[in-house]
């Protein structure tokens, strides 16, 4: 993950002032509701009853032409007798708005002279045009057309065969033609199950109806979503930074709450907003687990990005697992696709294993992620692998134990150290803070894994140490995080500029060319790691002797 963030103008202000854990539920919107079975969307002036038991999906936020969205409660399987592959598929019913005006525009996004950027609210013209870009090269071909008329409406409706997705499919197409909006209405199963399925599908579809629109403007396809760019965010001067990011948090927020589907329930704890499909008390175990671990890192980590403005997050946090993947899917019709999650959104579910189980290791990491990017995104974006790899695992084992964040208790780390120690293969912490990516991954190349484990065992622990009471005590390692990072943040904004010129470069115009340039500025960012690693060391470290390090490792060997 290199990006996770959101945010909302409701009445968070208490929340975000105090940093204490208020809860504050907010009610979800109606226009995505269900009216005796009925999906009902005001917006753009339709209802139709989606199959039974069929769950209703969240849309993303940048999702503005879906009217509708469900997942089967049912998955099905095909089988290649040939390979004995098995793949499975999980039916979804969307329904996909297209302005009639849309046809005429050009451009999907537009930009004003304050510098906030519109995304138009479809930016496909037509069913055509989005069925070409979501499949992306994989091929369909149109096997049957009928024009008629269902509750009165001119209704196209198309059979497409998929033969290029693994197993032979079918998407089944109905595009109800409004007054100045086409409804495509779809979804797409295996050819195998499509006789078994037809009838529950023709059912949903032919209950389509227009209803009246609830006014708001469509002309021109032009209304979307405006959001800060993150140039904008990163303005030169700190209470312009502040501004831009506290409004941007704001808009992100409110769009999130505003899009909810009507079982779902959005609440504040301290700092976050939980976007829920579980159950209240689990929700709120989420976000109090949540807010501690930002609480934590203003504590801990005070010196990174220093009095920057954090945009705080949402985590949205659904039913199951099946249910996060059809959201992460979106519109897409055969890929995940995660450009249309703000930078601020967690995604998580109900975790299988219960709360102190591995499930919620990615939401810390999550959480981790975009407290250190939100405040200084270019340092995140320049750790070296140790640390990084070593924050990402011992924080990912934290769990909130009553009002006390605990780290889990799994020594696996520490006794793998200690048996590389007691056999004298062990990497030494004076060496470690000196690795690149290369000398830590690559450590002994690829028939050699086990000195890349062993590397990650080294950084796991010794990253856990320096967040110890242990650690703290000794006065040559209670600081040394912090010189580090603090200096290493030096170094890479001396960096910065050098790393900007590596994306100036002519366009190479044949592969042969692209293939130079591509190994060229790869060797160049290597080099610039080295030397962004060895200044670092060098500036935090460089008057530090053998009898310091002895030290240093001495009180991370008795630790252990």
């Amino acid at each position: 993950m290199n990006k996770v963030a959101a945010l909302i103008a409701l009445s968070f202000a208490p929340a975000f002032a105090g940093g204490l854990a208020v809860e504050e539920a907010h009610a979800a919107p109606t226009v995505q509701g269900d009216k005796k079975g009925y999906h009902v969307n005001e917006k753009f002036g339709f209802q139709f009853k989606p199959p039974k038991d069929w769950k209703h999906v969240a849309l993303k936020q940048d999702e503005t032409y879906l009217g509708a969205k469900y997942v089967s409660d049912k998955t099905y399987f095909w089988h290649d007798k040939l390979t004995g592959y098995t793949m499975d598929n999980t039916p979804e019913v969307m329904v996909i708005c297209f302005a009639h005006e849309n046809l005429t525009e050009e451009t999907t996004a537009t930009e004003d002279e304050e510098g906030n950027v519109t995304i138009k609210w479809n930016p496909y013209k037509d069913y055509d045009d989005f069925l070409q870009k979501t499949f992306q090269g994989e091929g369909f071909y149109k096997d049957s057309t009928k024009e008629t008329k269902v509750g009165g409406v001119e209704c196209s409706q198309y059979i497409y065969k998929v033969e290029k997705m693994g197993a032979p499919k079918l998407i089944h197409t109905w595009i109800f033609h409004g007054e100045d909006i086409d409804y495509a209405v779809q979804t797409m199963v295996f050819t195998s199950e499509y006789k078994k399925l037809k009838k529950t599908i023709d059912r949903s579809f032919k209950s389509f109806k227009l209803i009246e629109r609830s006014g708001e403007s469509l002309a021109g396809g032009k209304t979307g979503i405006t959001f800060i760019t993150r140039k904008d965010m990163d303005a030169e001067d700190p209470k312009e930074r502040r501004t831009q990011r506290m409004t941007s948090e704001d808009q992100v927020r409110k769009r999130a709450v505003e899009s909810l589907p009507e079982d779902w329930e959005a609440s504040t704890h301290g700092n976050v907003l939980i976007l829920s499909h579980v159950d209240k008390k689990l929700a709120k175990r989420f976000g109090e687990h949540a807010d501690a671990l930002l609480r934590f890192f203003e504590e801990e980590f005070p010196y990174w990005g220093k009095g920057e403005y954090a945009r705080k997050p949402i985590i949205r946090i659904c039913e199951n697992r099946d249910e996060l993947m059809a959201y992460l899917k979106g519109a897409n019709i055969n890929t995940y696709d995660t450009d249309g999650i703000p930078e601020m959104e967690i995604l998580s579910y109900k975790p299988d294993g219960g709360f102190t189980g591995k499930d919620i290791d990615p939401l810390n990491r999550a959480v981790l992620g975009s407290w250190l990017y939100e405040r200084d995104s270019d340092l995140y974006n320049g750790l070296p692998s140790w640390l990084n790899g070593g924050l990402r695992y011992v924080i990912g084992g934290m769990r909130l134990d009553g009002r006390k964040l605990e780290f889990r208790e799994n020594d696996t780390d520490r006794q793998l150290a200690k048996t590389y120690r007691g056999k004298g293969v062990d990497t030494p912490p004076r060496e470690l803070l000196k690795y690149t990516q290369k000398d830590f991954s690559d450590a002994g190349g690829e028939a050699d894994r086990e000195t890349y484990q062993r590397n990650l065992v080294m950084s796991y622990a010794f990253v856990r140490f320096l967040l110890s009471k242990e650690c703290k005590k000794n006065k040559h390692t209670k600081d040394l995080l912090e010189t580090y990072i603090t200096t290493l943040d030096a170094v890479t904004e001396e960096m910065s500029e050098r790393m900007d010129s590596l994306n100036e470069y002519e366009a190479p115009k044949t592969e042969e060319e692209e293939a130079t340039a591509g190994k060229a500025r790869a060797e160049r960012f290597r080099q610039m790691e080295r030397e962004t690693v060895d200044a670092t060391f060098e500036r935090a470290f460089g008057e530090w002797g053998d009898d310091e390090w002895d030290n240093v490792h001495k009180t991370f060997w008795d630790w252990l």
